[in-house]
């Protein structure tokens, strides 16, 4: 028997999981993740290492290993080795046998680059010419969900609040240029409504574009000459509110001189507050700001970049891919429901086949819970908490940091509870319909 067959005698699987350290990582003990990992018996945490994300899946970038007594495996290579009976029928035939999505916890610390992700066609069309780049041929739509105050720039702000900073900031118009702006100004004004919806995304183009174009000389010196004017303002006891002026030199002071700096006059500010979310669909422009989110996205890392970071910029790929639609904050935001079979379940189910996520909060005091099947292979994070996990081959323990791969439609139970912990579980899932 091989040693796959041997481990798929069990329907659930702990996992251990890839952690990935960046310099825009959390430091010790302050980073989620490292938080997370602190009951794993091999990790030593080094207090001084930035620990900045834990991959749960079978990416191959930082693929989980599954581990028992029997045996250890890639993740991928279990799920191959009988995809039917870990991802179910329906999962296996829509995504080629593969585990769909990619689950994560980041913490954060500095900004990530300002970015978007390509649609499916896209994709595949730049894994095809530039694999070196795009090492994959998928789409990344993504979703996070804070899980303590979290900041992040999402979507293009309303014309409005975007000609207004061109009133306040006046080191804004001479890099993008008056006619750009007039242009944006005259779409904003159209009277027809379907007009107007292509006219104002043409016309942000244009500005986005005369910003990405622009002199790197003229932005150094418009952006030092910002900054210079914001910080004597905080000297003088000025308020710099109208010019975004903290969001501003805190961004400026993590890229000193680049262009994504100046972004935040044209992307929503978001806030978050614990468990709330948002979902991003292809060519969206996002960067996370600070704070600790559980993150769920299609199993891909392509990544188009176009500010804040060191690394490659493909503006000419963006500025062609980017979707220029405004977006209201609030309507960033991802609401979820409450599930009907269970008051201590919270969806959330974004537009897309590849994942969805649930939240599970138990009472304290709750001695036994129930997971509820899944018709699809998922991945159960524990957040807090403690006890034991049942299901029809054995049992195991768990505890804060304790990831378990779920087969389809098996059944977990918790039971033995620490009744003096909240229990807060993320179930990332995929959860497919029958084929027709």
């Amino acid at each position: 028997m091989t040693e796959s067959n041997q481990i798929l005698n069990d329907g659930v699987f702990i996992l251990q999981c890839g952690v990935q350290c960046s310099s825009w990582g959390k430091k010790g003990e302050d980073s989620m993740v490292a938080l997370l990992l602190k009951n794993n018996p091999s990790f030593v945490l080094d207090k001084d290492q930035n620990y900045a994300e834990l991959w749960m899946g079978s990416h191959p970038s930082f693929p989980s290993v599954v581990r028992n007594e029997k045996g250890s495996i890639p993740l991928a290579d279990l799920i191959k080795s009988d995809s039917s009976k870990t991802l179910g029928v329906n999962v296996a035939a829509k995504f080629n046998g593969e585990l769909p999505y990619l689950f994560k916890v980041l913490s954060i610390d500095k900004a990530l680059s300002i970015q978007a992700h390509p649609c499916k066609q896209l994709a595949e069309k730049l894994f095809r010419e530039q694999p070196h780049i795009y090492k994959d041929p998928n789409h990344k739509p993504e979703m996070a969900i804070a899980i303590t105050k979290f900041e992040a720039l999402c979507g293009f702000r309303p014309v409005e609040e975007i000609l207004s900073f061109f009133k306040e900031v006046k080191e804004l118009l001479p890099i993008v240029g008056q006619s750009a702006v007039d242009n944006l100004i005259s779409a904003e004004m159209a009277s027809d409504k379907r007009v107007k919806q292509s006219a104002v995304q043409h016309a942000l183009k244009e500005v986005i574009t005369c910003l990405m174009k622009c002199d790197e000389k003229v932005i150094e010196h418009q952006l030092s000459s910002l900054v210079a004017r914001l910080e004597d303002c905080h000297k003088n006891g000025e308020s710099t509110a109208p010019y975004l002026g903290h969001l501003l030199l805190r961004t400026h002071k993590q890229f000193p001189g680049d262009i994504g700096c100046f972004f935040v006059y044209f992307l929503n500010h978001l806030v978050l507050e614990p468990y709330e979310a948002i979902f991003f669909q292809p060519n969206v422009p996002h960067a996370y700001l600070v704070g600790d989110i559980v993150e769920c996205m299609a199993s891909s890392d392509n990544v188009v970049r176009l500010g804040l970071t060191p690394k490659f910029k493909d503006v000419d790929l963006l500025l062609q891919m980017l979707d220029c639609m405004p977006q209201t904050l609030e309507s960033t935001k991802f609401t979820p429901y409450v599930s009907a079979e269970d008051p201590s379940v919270c969806v959330y189910n974004p537009p897309v086949d590849d994942f969805s996520v649930k939240k599970i909060q138990i009472d304290r005091g709750t001695l036994f819970y129930k997971l509820m099947p899944i018709d699809g292979p998922s991945i159960l994070l524990v957040l807090s908490g403690s006890g034991e996990f049942t299901y029809n081959t054995g049992c195991t323990n768990f505890s804060r940091g304790t990831v378990i791969f779920i087969s389809c439609n098996e059944n977990v139970q918790l039971v033995n509870i620490s009744p003096n912990e909240d229990v807060l579980l993320f179930q990332a899932y995929c959860d497919m319909q029958p084929l027709e």
